[in-house]
């Protein structure tokens, strides 16, 4: 490979780089991200010209749905309101998921990037709130969609290390995944938590259904338990502190106090439903802040609401029918669910890790709306891209990249 290739595919790969690094680790990581996929999109029209994008609409069925969603999004925007930051994630990812060569994703990238993601994740929360003591609410990366990242990269990471055939790539990725884990719990997030242990219970009822599929020998059996230990010794704190906060929040309530954040959040899920009612097909977009304060004046909400300033609703199915009504919401699920639809119905060798994607996210999003926030809406539409067309972009000329173009295998 020639040295203006290797520079070529840098830059063609720079926003799967970004997704695992910068991403969550800066403020603002989502603005860089769609001018690294602008850059991404030129080299890859210098390199395959369009070819790849030929390949990609045809392929990649996900793009079609991405391609309604930004339509419709961007429609939502001009006429009453709709998200930047899920528009922003929308149109780069429909973008991303045309242009983007799926064979460059070669084991040795993810070898690297996935253990730098995991330590560089935990290091930072480290400092933040070891060394800075800074409380989960003023961390860089709202400490939900951190814990949902932290959850995905888990996830993805393991998955990698069962299907990796060298023992020491086994253990760097085992250990990542760990890492990964630990960084979870850290962020106190317990909607995320309840994923992950329903994550938890899918993966062993897999490894006792297809037994073929992954060969669970005694070595793997005593890593995955030691794994398993760790994550539970070091986490210990955060979980035994946010649980204490949890029975704290249960007894305020039975107090009358309902702005905790459990008092918070039961709130802004009846209020949702009531402001449904106003536009129940489009929603009301921007307007849902007007109407929580015509509701308050009716006695119908508790005015914490009003000293909160209630940007959305803390459960994405809510949130989209208060702002985007019926048709939001359907399209939403269309976007959420269809990658089960596709993986399944083509029998992907990836249909599992789609699953675990699509399970984390549809229960993060009963406590938070992870497919609006600016870090994990691209996290979700990029990989799932990724995972539903990998290996199909590849050029007659590259048929070569074949194998290495292989994420997990």
């Amino acid at each position: 490979m020639s040295y203006r290739d290797k520079i070529t595919n840098f830059l063609i790969l720079l926003p799967v780089i970004w997704l695992f690094t910068g991403l969550f680790w800066l403020e603002n990581g989502d603005k860089n991200l769609v001018a690294l996929v602008v850059v991404s999109i030129l080299a890859s029209v210098f390199k395959y010209k369009f070819d790849i994008a030929k390949i990609n609409i045809k392929s990649n069925k996900f793009s079609m749905i991405l391609f309604i969603a930004s339509v419709h999004a961007v429609i939502a925007y001009e006429v009453y309101g709709f998200g930047q930051s899920e528009l922003r994630a929308l149109i780069s990812a429909l973008l991303f998921s045309i242009f983007f060569p799926t064979h460059l994703l070669n084991k040795k990238l993810f070898l690297y990037l996935l253990p730098l993601s995991s330590i560089g994740t935990l290091a930072s929360l480290i400092w933040q709130l070891e060394v800075l003591q800074l409380s989960r609410l003023k961390l860089v990366i709202n400490a939900i969609p951190l814990a949902t990242f932290c959850a995905a990269l888990a996830i993805i990471t393991f998955e990698t290390a069962l299907n990796s055939e060298k023992r020491k790539h086994k253990v760097l990725l085992f250990g990542s995944s760990l890492i990964a884990l630990i960084s979870m719990t850290y962020t106190g997030s317990r909607g995320v938590w309840l994923a992950m242990a329903v994550l938890a219970i899918l993966t062993v009822i897999r490894f006792i259904k297809d037994k073929n599929s992954v060969k669970l020998t005694r070595n793997k059996i005593i890593l995955i338990f030691f794994a398993a230990t760790c994550s539970l010794f070091f986490s210990y704190e955060p979980i035994n502190n946010r649980y204490n906060a949890t029975m704290h929040e249960f007894k305020l309530m039975e107090k009358g106090v309902k702005d905790s954040s459990i008092g918070l959040r039961l709130q802004m899920w009846r209020a949702g439903v009531l402001i449904t009612k106003s536009a129940p097909i489009l929603g009301v977009g921007d307007r849902h802040s007007e109407i929580i304060k015509e509701l308050h004046n009716k006695n119908l909400v508790h005015k914490s609401l009003i000293t909160f300033k209630v940007r959305h609703y803390h459960n994405q199915y809510i949130d989209k029918l208060v702002k985007n009504g019926i048709l939001g919401l359907i399209i939403f699920l269309i976007v959420l669910f269809s990658p089960l639809w596709f993986s399944y119905r083509s029998n992907s060798k990836e249909k599992f890790i789609i699953t675990c994607m699509v399970v984390l996210f549809a229960i993060a999003a009963l406590t938070d709306v992870p497919l609006s926030q600016s870090s994990t809406a691209p996290l979700f539409l990029f990989m799932i891209s990724i995972l539903l067309n990998k290996n199909s972009t590849i050029p007659k000329e590259e048929k070569i990249y074949t194998q290495e173009g292989k994420l997990c295998e």
